[in-house]
């Protein structure tokens, strides 16, 4: 299994360590390679059960990361196209019976494998390079034209790379739409995001009560605590949920809204939210909190809050919301979320259009007035979420799939 860089907790290095962990649990000799490796950083509770090859280990913490930096952006580019090769010096001391690649560069060194050595290469995509700037507002191809006939140069090279791949594995059937049209391939739509059940059946909440009161001077009284969990990036739109919390706050919710993420990818969005929150006159009633957290201590933020919500634009999957859900929270997505596809509003969970501070002030009301729609979102997503979005059934199902396909 390869993953170019595992030295962030972020939400696509713990789906792919957590499913590598799922499939090792389960019989299969799997071997992790990656490029950057972060030991320390890059949820330690996972990767230590784990064979991980790397070509460098760093220390993340130590680093500013801004992918909104031109330069930072070329040399990912440099490193998509030569610093991903050296994984394959890796490789080429083991014999597999197949390479499983997630990210855009991790396939660039199976297919080299695969030319060498004949072995069939899955490629699970999350954020294909090809795509994801043309889409998201604010990037790269918008800034520096000369970067947008870079990256169509790129496409070229890279369309006829994805076509040697064996199978092409995306989470969503509007993700499959999209590729198949722009690479000419036939992608299989399998979702590989999921939760760790043992996890959460450990209270933390403790945790996050210490948290609160020694570094944001808060201790919980008869507030609704609102939570959104993910990295401070534009896309996931938390101004929707602070205009929402406003029109609440002025008819006389008492709310807490806590934002847990960090803010080095996207300093500039970091400060557009403090700014606003400054303008709506919420300081009273925003946290930000954009430390480093344990995975236990995240977990403790979904046990701790009493609605969860993730109204992004353009999130390919979202793996927060089912997190929630194993915690038995209800959710409010948005339709820009990937995997509102395989949810059923006012079921498992509340679904809302995209850049709609109404409808999701709306639904925060409902679910703060209404406790039997309350207890039926909660106990539908958390239901939905253990028969469909564990590891261990993902990984069998995978299994089935490769097997199914091997002969």
């Amino acid at each position: 299994m390869i993953f170019h860089s595992l030295n962030v907790p972020g939400g696509s290095a713990s789906v792919f360590l957590s499913l590598a962990l799922a499939l090792q649990e389960q019989g299969h000799n799997v071997h992790v390679f990656c490029y950057y490796f972060d030991p320390e950083y890059c949820f330690p509770e996972l990767n230590k059960k784990l064979k991980i090859h790397c070509i460098k280990k760093i220390d993340s913490r130590s680093h500013r990361i801004n992918t909104n930096s031109i330069w930072i952006r070329l040399l990912l580019g440099y490193e998509y196209y030569f610093n991903a090769r050296k994984i394959y010096r890796l490789l080429k001391k083991f014999k597999f019976d197949l390479l499983y690649a997630a990210e855009a560069s991790a396939y660039i060194p199976a297919l080299i494998y695969k030319k060498k050595k004949s072995v069939r290469v899955y490629w699970s995509v999350f954020d294909p390079i090809s795509l994801v700037d043309n889409k998201r507002p604010g990037l790269m191809t918008h800034k520096y034209r000369w970067f947008a006939t870079l990256l169509k140069i790129h496409n070229l090279f890279d369309t006829r790379n994805i076509r040697k791949i064996d199978r092409v594995i995306v989470p969503t059937k509007k993700m499959k739409k999209q590729l198949d049209l722009f690479y000419g391939i036939s992608a299989s739509v399998f979702p590989t995001a999921g939760v760790r059940v043992q996890e959460s059946r450990k209270k933390h909440i403790s945790l996050i009560e210490r948290r609160l009161q020694e570094r944001f001077n808060f201790r919980k009284e008869d507030e609704n605590i609102l939570f959104s969990n993910g990295h401070l990036l534009p896309h996931r739109r938390y101004e929707d949920v602070l205009h929402a919390l406003r029109s609440l706050v002025k008819i006389g919710y008492r709310c807490k809204y806590i934002i847990s993420g960090s803010n080095k990818f996207d300093p500039n969005y970091f400060v557009y939210l403090q700014a606003l929150v400054k303008k709506l006159h919420l300081d009273d009633y925003v946290i930000l909190d954009t430390d480093f957290k344990s995975n236990e201590e995240i977990l403790g933020y979904y046990q701790y809050c009493d609605i969860f919500l993730f109204v992004s634009v353009e999130q390919t999957w979202g793996l927060a919301p089912f997190e929630a859900m194993l915690c038995k929270k209800p959710v409010i997505i948005s339709k820009g979320v990937g995997c509102s596809e395989v949810l059923t509003d006012k079921k498992d969970a509340l679904i809302v259009q995209e850049r709609s501070p109404e409808q999701i002030a709306e639904c925060i009301e409902h679910l703060v007035k209404n406790k039997l729609l309350y207890k039926k979102v909660s106990e539908g997503g958390y239901e939905r979420t253990l028969v469909d979005f564990t590891y261990q059934n993902i990984a069998a199902k995978l299994i089935n799939m490769m097997n199914a396909s091997g002969n």
